[in-house]
């Protein structure tokens, strides 16, 4: 499903914010066996499961930190605030439409 828009951006051009909803969202994953990148898309997707949720399309100004060297092996963690977002000149919001974020 890309019906979730993961991006760094604190805004999104062309949108405009309905709500923000609190306390942030907050994924932790220790990385064993799988690989990185396995690892980031698990976060992601967690993540997008949070803002599914609570009834968000977005979660903007996302922040993720890869400690490879963390002491009990390594770990990727993401912070982000989920929003509910709407289209500014009518229609729907369609997150896969904006192109700077990831959607899931």
């Amino acid at each position: 499903m890309n019906d979730v828009l993961i991006t760094q951006e604190p805004w999104v051009g062309g949108t405009r914010t309905v709500s923000y909803h609190m306390p942030p969202i907050q994924v932790s994953r220790k990385v064993t066996a799988v690989s990185w990148e396995e690892a980031v898309d698990s976060v992601l997707e967690e993540a997008a499961q949070q803002a599914r949720d609570r009834l968000c399309n977005a979660i903007v100004g996302i922040e993720i930190t890869c400690d490879p060297y963390h002491r009990d092996g390594g770990v990727i963690e993401l912070v982000g605030t989920a929003a509910k977002l709407e289209a500014l000149f009518g229609g729907p919001f369609v997150a896969s439409a904006y192109p700077r974020g990831v959607t899931r």
